[in-house]
């Protein structure tokens, strides 16, 4: 949600905003406020209007200070886009060449809204097309400070907000390519962002890679594909790798747990179509597959489907984490099947309702070997309730079992 945000309001919106102050720099400077309204609108494809003063000269280089700007607003209407203050600074010897320079770029506590309206669209994607006369404007530095996005999805009645938010931007050109890089905290939760993408193909995708680590959980992401607008919904698709929030040197000495494969991320849902899960050291990993889905509209649920390896269990060391994998036989049973859990318990536990399924061809224990291996659980808090549990056990007996498994215990 956060990536979709700042792509939008940094791809569209900003990036208009610093468009629309070319045009005015080669026209008399007393209509300023005006020829600012009226390029900036026709960029946007939306009403851009000053309410506050303007300050400008040219000497001893181009610089303007734009206060209370707003986006989209009409009399009945909250704007869009409201910016408390706008500040550029351009260098004068390119405007000779026929290139602009903006070597500063300031934006003071920009608020933006955007709603999600009830049959999935987004408001600022309806109207008028922005235009954006991009190739030769060039952004050297650009400061975002205090900013906030208040997102309303109108289909499901929730209302998300990022504050806090702060970036440093850059790009050649305002097609692109775009470097964004900075911190908020998506519904009071911080983290750290950064993307960078090229320009916009013919066909309207932007191609997109972006990062998102936030401070408190024990996974970041990093997703890389392609962002277009079908029928005014946003569509970005991809591929996708969860990272552990550690060093990486500790993280390879410790085997971490390393997922990535391909994603497609709408309004209404998030869709894995697979992924690859590898636990243990980088070369002999226990590997599942698999596919997800997570339904994001008003009945929020979730479907995950894996198929694992087979699991010798004396080959796990005294901790999951650690990367062993030597048969020490002074390892009880006890201690390997703890380690089993606590890899386990590395894995995010959804908080929508919803189901998974793991198949396992076999697990091994010592002489012992458990076969055709299902579980079916849902998600339950810190753990998970089991509905059904089936094993053939040695012998061909059949075991099926029920219950709740508590992971909390083996987190670290």
């Amino acid at each position: 949600m956060l990536a979709r945000i700042l792509v939008t309001i940094g791809g569209l919106v900003v990036v208009a905003l610093f468009a629309a102050l070319i045009a005015p720099l080669f026209i008399d400077w007393t209509n300023f406020r005006k020829d600012f309204e009226r390029e900036a609108s026709r960029i946007m494809g939306k009403p851009v209007v000053v309410h506050g003063s303007v300050d400008a000269r040219i000497l001893p280089f181009p610089t303007v200070t734009l206060n209370d700007v707003r986006v989209g607003s009409t009399e009945s209407d909250q704007p869009i886009v409201q910016v408390a203050q706008f500040s550029m600074s351009a260098e004068l010897a390119p405007f000779l060449s026929g290139e602009a320079l903006i070597f500063d770029m300031r934006l003071d506590r920009p608020k933006a809204r955007i709603r999600l309206l009830p049959d999935g669209t987004l408001d600022w994607a309806r109207g008028s097309q922005a235009s954006i006369p991009a190739s030769t404007v060039v952004l050297e530095k650009v400061e975002v400070v205090d900013g906030e996005i208040e997102f309303v999805d109108e289909q499901t009645g929730r209302t998300r907000r990022v504050t806090d938010l702060s970036a440093d931007l850059s790009a050649r050109t305002l097609a692109g390519p775009w470097k964004v890089e900075g911190r908020a905290a998506l519904d009071g939760e911080a983290g750290s962002f950064a993307f960078s993408s090229n320009a916009v193909d013919e066909e309207g995708a932007l191609s997109l890679r972006a990062r998102l680590t936030p401070d408190k959980r024990p996974f970041g992401v990093e997703l890389d594909g392609d962002l277009k607008v079908v029928d005014f919904r946003p569509v970005y698709g991809g591929r996708f790798t969860l990272t552990e929030n550690r060093p990486a040197d500790e993280a390879k000495q410790s085997g971490a747990l390393r997922i990535n494969g391909e994603f497609q991320l709408t309004n209404e849902s998030i869709r894995v179509p697979e992924y690859r899960f590898e636990a243990g050291p980088p070369d002999d990993p226990y590997v599942v597959t698999g596919e997800a889905t997570l339904d994001t509209g008003k009945d929020q649920k979730f479907l995950l489907i894996a198929d694992g390896q087979q699991i010798d269990v004396s080959r796990i060391g005294n901790s999951g984490r650690s990367g062993k994998t030597g048969r020490d036989p002074a390892i009880s049973l006890r201690q390997r099947i703890e380690a089993m859990l606590a890899i386990a318990a590395d894995i995010p536990i959804p908080q929508v309702p919803g189901r998974a399924s793991l198949k396992l061809p076999a697990i091994v224990i010592g002489d012992t070997t458990v076969r055709d291996v299902r579980l079916d659980v849902r998600p339950d808090g810190a753990g998970w309730i089991v509905e059904n549990a089936v094993a053939l056990l040695p012998g061909r007996t059949q075991m099926e079992a029920s219950g709740r498994l508590n992971l909390k215990e083996q987190r670290a």
